[in-house]
């Protein structure tokens, strides 16, 4: 059987339909919080990725499709810092998961710097 996941804003809940032998995974992700205190579901398939991207197409975080960052459990590092657990569901449909200490750093600069010209 041929399965399809379509991100749908007008299902309320997870549902099933049947289009001519295609299932269609209709998931709605509109009211997704990234800092909500409880995991979504979709969080329970998740695998631990090695390097900061999808373990499957290798996608950067920053493509995929929805995130949730469990940041009810941190885990203190030996220099006293936090990390959290940071989840994505990619556009592939692999669910991963990574430390937000393995985060790569950012090329953004931030907003109060300004370049001399």
């Amino acid at each position: 059987m041929k399965v399809a996941f379509i991100s749908c804003q007008l299902v309320m809940n997870h549902r099933l339909e049947k289009n001519a032998g295609l299932q269609l995974v209709l998931l709605n992700f509109t009211d997704m919080d990234a800092f909500a205190p409880i995991p979504p579901d979709w969080t329970q398939s998740a695998v631990h990725a090695q390097g900061f991207c999808c373990p499957t197409c290798r996608s950067d975080s920053l493509v995929a499709e929805n995130v949730w960052i469990n940041r009810r459990s941190p885990v203190f590092t030996e220099d006293h810092r936090r990390k959290w657990q940071e989840f994505y569901y990619c556009s592939c449909r692999t669910v991963w998961w990574a430390w937000s200490s393995d985060r790569p750093p950012t090329d953004l600069k931030s907003s109060g710097t300004s370049e001399a010209s």
